[in-house]
């Protein structure tokens, strides 16, 4: 991937959400890969400039989060993602 195709994706919110759904594609049961995918969607990380989220997003995001809770050995890690799932399976029912 070429720098300046990294630099621009990196920047471009719609872009990397793509470019993150191919990861979680490719590594369908990595913990970390299924969280960030979660983040991406949530809109939860400030550290890139998202609008506001759809439903369709929020949910995607909880079925996310779920899932990576279901991976991690952790319980109070597990209860944290758990959590988030219900908080934005709850954000998109209000939409």
């Amino acid at each position: 991937m070429s720098k300046l195709y990294y630099s621009a994706c990196v920047l471009n919110v719609p872009c990397f959400s793509l470019t993150q759904a191919r990861v979680v594609r490719a590594a369908p049961n990595d913990e970390v890969t299924i969280q960030m995918r979660a983040i991406v969607l949530s809109g939860l990380s400030s550290a890139w400039e998202a609008g506001p989220r759809s439903a369709a997003e929020l949910i995607e995001a909880a079925a996310h989060f779920e899932r990576a809770a279901a991976l991690c050995n952790a319980p109070a890690v597990r209860a944290h993602r758990a959590l988030l799932a219900d908080w934005f399976r709850g954000l998109a029912a209000g939409m």
